[in-house]
C-alpha cells in the first residue's frame, strides 16, 4: 500500500470512485453524439465551469483521488465532467478534444479546469 503513497497524497480504490461506477472508464463503442455533447460542454465556458464543478461535487472520492496527486488533473476534471453532464466515457472525450475542439475552446477549458482544481484545492487543503 505505501507504493502508492508515492503516487497519490489520498488514495482510494478505483471500484470506490463514483466517476469509475458512472461509467467513465466502460468499454463501449464510441457514441457520435456523447463526443459532440462533450466538445460542447468543454467549449462552452459556462457549461465547461457549471460540469466541472457538478463533476467534483457528485464524485468527491473521485476527486479527492485525482486531484490530490500532481500530474493530470486537468484531463480528469475534463473527463468527470462531460461523464457527469452527458454520460460520455473517457475515450470519447478525448475525441472530442483532440478531434472536435479548437485549440482557443481548448485554452478556455484548461483556464477553467486551472480555476475549478485552485477552489477544489482551498477548500480540501
Amino acid at each position: 500500500m505505501n507504493r502508492f503513497r508515492d503516487l497519490f497524497e489520498k488514495w482510494h480504490p478505483y471500484w470506490n470512485w463514483e466517476c469509475f461506477k458512472s461509467g467513465m472508464w466502460a468499454k463501449r463503442k464510441n457514441e457520435m453524439n456523447k463526443i459532440q455533447h462533450a466538445a460542447n460542454i468543454l467549449s462552452t465556458e459556462t457549461k465547461c465551469r457549471e460540469a466541472m464543478i457538478g463533476a467534483v461535487n457528485a464524485y468527491p472520492i473521485s476527486a479527492e483521488q485525482h486531484l490530490s496527486k500532481s500530474q493530470g488533473k486537468r484531463p480528469w476534471i475534463g473527463q468527470a465532467a462531460c461523464c457527469f453532464a452527458c454520460g460520455a466515457t473517457e475515450e470519447e472525450t478525448r475525441i472530442a478534444w483532440n478531434f472536435y475542439m479548437t485549440p482557443e475552446a481548448q485554452d478556455m477549458a484548461n483556464r477553467v479546469a486551472d480555476e475549478v482544481i485552485a477552489k477544489w484545492e482551498s477548500c480540501n487543503a
